[in-house]
């Protein structure tokens, strides 16, 4: 059995499917090279659609999970999150959201 997949962040290969899930551009979804051949993971802005208590959907995309919200005060639908092995972690405003997933998309453009 092959050993799951250790990013730099310190998680295993759940952090993978995670960013998978969003549908990056090729090349992306396996996490950037470093020098030591190891890859981090992209932090992806992703919009609250449903809440149900502490955990809820999100969607970016047209692609929908389930994240935990146990470590945000105050989420609401329609706030953007990060995602991080299925927590959100951060809460972000809605410019700085759409310019990040703009930038995306011109990168997903440029592949």
């Amino acid at each position: 059995m092959k050993a799951p997949r250790q990013w730099a962040c310190g998680e295993s290969s759940v952090c993978e499917k995670t960013v998978r899930g969003v549908r990056l551009p090729r090349g992306l979804s396996r996490g950037w090279r470093t020098q030591k051949d190891s890859a981090m993971c992209l932090a992806i802005p992703m919009k609250v659609v449903e809440i149900h208590g502490d955990t809820g959907e999100v969607e970016t995309g047209g692609v929908r999970q389930e994240a935990g919200f146990q470590l945000l005060a105050d989420v609401k639908i329609g706030d953007y999150v990060i995602v991080h092995a299925g927590f959100a972690i951060q809460k972000l405003d809605e410019a700085e959201a759409l310019e990040t997933l703009a930038l995306f998309n011109e990168l997903k453009k440029a592949n």
